[in-house]
């Protein structure tokens, strides 16, 4: 059993960050040189694989989709887009109205530098991640508009390739990545106690918690109507997960900083922007999913199946 848990690569990240951050606190200026180094060294392949992994998986995909290709990535790319757009302005409105509110003492002083590389290996991309973007729309598309099946079975040959890579290079040397990130001491110390982590942990913690409660609530719902109310279960799903969001993130996030008053409104404006937007986005939605559901010809009803989260498994 504890093997079993030891092998999962969320519970491997999750020591990675203790352990650097315990031997940032013990390890002397000569050790830092090389784990600042280390840290460059594996920051540099990781990046290095990243639009090759975007090329690879997004090119594959789009050609897997045939002659609907050009009509999915469209409505993909627009709500992408509208999501984009959405969110920045979210986030722009409540930054200027929260902000303001928030009393931070910075704790700066007594800080270390940083130590310098013992030695530099720059790995530069073969492309930039918005090139390999472009590459992989653009080369995708053309593969299904030419119904070239031997291109079509190299953009998944390419997918297994890179796939292997992820998961005998990317993966393992991820922990030690993350753990030569936590690794500077004093910094350390200053970054978990800080606004900065309350931030991190409690969005991860409000999303998983949203996110579960909209698909769970929209996976019953689909179940007990039989399909039916498809914009009833989408507001409703949306409400609940989004309030349950919100009621978690922002007393984790800013308790104790800003005002309960403030905390209240900011609580309530939140789930009220976020759910406005699912009524506004409700049309597109809608059309989105039939257009899908005609193509796949299948739809997905989630009888008997398990919602324990603690059941989940790495890809």
């Amino acid at each position: 059993m504890l093997k079993k848990i030891l092998s999962s690569t969320i519970i491997k990240l999750v020591l990675a960050v203790i352990a650097g951050i315990l031997l940032g606190f013990v390890v002397g200026e000569g050790f830092m040189n090389v784990v600042v180094t280390l840290k460059y060294i594996l920051g540099q392949l990781i990046f290095f694989m990243v639009p090759l992994i975007i090329l690879a998986f997004i090119s594959s995909s789009i050609a897997k989709m045939k002659g609907n290709a050009s009509r999915m990535l469209g409505w993909a790319l627009g709500l992408a887009y509208l999501s984009s757009v959405g969110a920045a302005f979210m986030a722009m409105f409540l930054g200027y109205w929260l902000i303001p509110l928030l009393t931070i003492s910075p704790a700066t002083e007594g800080l270390k530098e940083i130590p310098e590389l013992v030695f530099k290996l720059d790995i530069p991309p073969v492309m930039s991640v918005m090139t390999a973007l472009v590459v992989a729309i653009m080369v995708g598309l053309a593969t299904v508009w030419t119904k070239s099946q031997i291109f079509e079975t190299i953009l998944d040959n390419f997918q297994k390739m890179v796939l292997l890579l992820i998961n005998r290079i990317l993966i393992p040397i991820l922990p030690f990545f993350i753990a030569a990130n936590f690794c500077e001491g004093e910094e350390s110390f200053n970054f978990i106690f800080g606004l900065a982590p309350r931030i991190a942990i409690a969005s991860l913690l409000a999303f998983l918690l949203g996110s579960f409660l909209n698909a769970y609530i929209m996976s019953k719902m689909k179940v007990a109507t039989q399909g039916k109310y498809f914009s009833l279960r989408a507001i409703l799903s949306t409400i609940a997960g989004e309030s349950a969001d919100s009621l978690l993130f922002f007393p984790l996030a800013f308790g104790g900083l800003i005002p309960v008053q403030a905390l209240r409104v900011m609580i309530a404006t939140q789930a009220l922007l976020k759910s406005l937007y699912e009524v506004i986005i409700l049309p597109v939605t809608i059309r989105v999913v039939k257009y899908i559901k005609k193509i796949d010809q299948t739809d997905v009803y989630d009888k008997d199946i398990s919602y324990n989260i603690i059941k989940i498994k790495d890809l």
